[in-house]
C-alpha cells in the first residue's frame, strides 16, 4: 500500500524536504535489520497490530508519535505545522467525509513526513502527506490504480476513483485496512515482486512515473546542511553525474526487463492477510529496472551487514536474479550514493548521524570498507 502505518522510526529525525523525495532510500534496511534481529526492536516497532495498509519506514520519516494524539517529536519539516497531529486528524476527517466514509473514533496512529490515522468504524487508514506532499501522494494512487487494474498482489485504495483528497496545503489518501494472519518471508516478497514486474512487463501502465533516482540524490546535496558548499558535496554531485550517465546507457538491457518497479521490497514491507500476501508503501514505486528491486537487499548486504540468506530466499521466490550483469552492481553503487545524500541532508539531526554521513561519505568517495550503521 502506499505506505500508511503503524510501523518503527529509526535513522534519527530527518528534514521533510529530503524525506518527500527520498523516503525509500534508507528504510528498507532498517525493517530486514529488526526482521532478523540485528537491530532491537524498539516500542515503536512493536506498537500496533500490523493491522494497516502500509507501514512507512524509519528512514526519512520523521518522529514516531504512537497511538496517541499529541505533540509530533523530533520533525525538522521545512514549514512545521503548530498542530501536525490535530492537522493530520481534520484532514483525514474531511477526506473521509468526501469519500462518504464515517470518521468517528479517529486516531493518529504514527507520524513522520506523512501522518497515518485510522478510521476504525470505515476499517480504513488515511495517509496525510505533509505540506508539499501533493506529487508523492499522486504517485501512490497512480502506481495502486494500474497495478489494481493487473490484479498485482498490492494494498488496494479505497474509491480510488476520487482519490488523492487534494485538502489545503495537504494530500490526503485512503487504504484498506488489514490484517496480518502470517509472517511474511523473503522467498514470498520475492514472489510478489515477481507478480508485479510481470503484470507490467509486457505493457507498461502510461500513468505510472519513471523513478528518479539522481533527481532525489540531488535535491538532497542541493538542501541546506553542514556539509554545503564543502568538496564531499561537489565530488558527490559529480559522482551522481557519472552514474546518471551509465545509468542511462547500462541499465537498458536489464535481462529482468523494463516494469513497474516497488522499490522498496522486502519482508516487512509486505502483510499476509487472509487474501494473501500483498505488498505495502508504493510511494517509491514507479516505472525503472526490474533489477532495481534487488537493490537495496544487495546493498544491506554489501554495506550493513546483513545475512546473504535474506538476498537468496528473495531470489529464490522471484526466480532469477541480476547475477553477474554488469547494471546490477551500478544500480548498488547509485543506491548507496541515494543514501549517503540522505545522510547527509540529514546530518544536522543527531550526532550519530554526523558520523554516520562521514563514513557513508568515506566509503563512497574514498572506498571505505567501515560497515555502515543505522540511527
Amino acid at each position: 500500500m502506499s505506505g500508511n502505518l503503524e510501523r518503527p522510526s529509526g535513522f534519527g529525525n530527518p528534514c521533510s524536504s529530503c524525506a518527500d523525495v527520498l523516503g525509500w532510500a534508507e528504510r528498507p534496511i532498517r525493517r530486514m535489520l529488526v526482521v532478523l534481529g540485528v537491530v532491537q526492536r524498539t516500542e515503536g516497532d512493536r506498537e500496533g497490530s500490523r493491522s494497516l495498509v502500509g507501514r512507512p519506514f524509519p528512514g526519512c520519516r520523521t518522529a514516531r508519535m504512537g497511538r496517541v494524539r499529541g505533540k509530533q517529536r523530533g520533525s525538522s519539516m521545512a514549514e512545521p505545522h503548530p498542530d501536525p497531529a490535530g492537522r493530520a486528524l481534520s484532514l483525514a476527517t474531511e477526506a473521509a467525509r468526501r469519500a462518504g466514509l464515517d470518521a468517528a473514533g479517529a486516531e493518529v496512529l504514527r507520524a513522520r513526513t506523512s501522518i497515518h490515522v485510522v478510521l476504525p468504524r470505515a476499517d480504513v487508514v488515511a495517509r496525510v502527506e505533509g505540506p508539499g506532499g501533493r506529487d508523492l501522494a499522486l504517485r501512490q494512487v497512480l502506481v495502486a490504480r494500474a497495478l489494481a487494474a493487473r490484479d498485482a498482489p498490492v494494498t488496494r485504495l479505497v474509491r480510488p476513483e476520487i482519490q488523492p483528497f487534494l485538502i489545503g496545503d495537504g494530500a490526503v489518501t485512503l487504504w484498506r485496512r488489514l490484517r496480518s494472519v502470517a509472517t511474511p518471508t523473503f522467498e514470498a516478497v520475492g514472489r510478489a515482486v515477481r507478480a508485479i514486474h510481470e503484470a507490467t512487463a509486457r505493457s507498461l501502465p502510461g500513468s505510472v512515473p519513471s523513478i528518479d533516482p539522481f533527481g532525489q540524490v540531488r535535491a538532497c546535496l542541493d538542501s541546506p546542511s553542514p556539509w554545503s558548499g564543502s568538496t564531499a558535496v561537489r565530488e558527490l554531485r559529480g559522482r551522481a553525474d557519472e552514474l546518471a550517465l551509465r545509468w542511462r546507457e547500462g541499465t537498458q538491457d536489464d535481462p529482468l526487463g523494463r516494469v513497474v518497479v516497488h522499490g522498496d521490497p522486502h519482508a516487512d514491507n509486505a502483510m499476509v492477510s487472509e487474501d494473501g500476501l500483498v505488498l505495502l508503501d508504493l510511494e517509491d514505486a514507479g516505472v525503472g529496472p526490474a533489477s532495481w528491486d534487488f537493490a537495496p537487499l544487495a546493498v544491506g548486504v554489501e554495506r550493513y551487514g546483513l545475512s546473504s540468506e535474506d538476498f537468496d530466499q528473495f531470489a529464490a521466490g522471484y526466480g532469477t536474479e541480476p547475477g553477474t550483469w554488469p547494471g546490477h552492481s551500478l544500480m548498488c553503487r547509485v543506491y548507496e550514493l541515494l543514501v549517503t545524500s540522505w545522510a547527509v541532508r540529514c546530518s544536522a539531526d543527531s550526532p550519530g548521524m554526523a558520523r554516520e554521513a562521514s563514513v557513508r561519505v568515506s566509503g563512497v568517495l574514498e572506498g571505505d570498507l567501515t560497515r555502515w550503521t543505522l540511527l
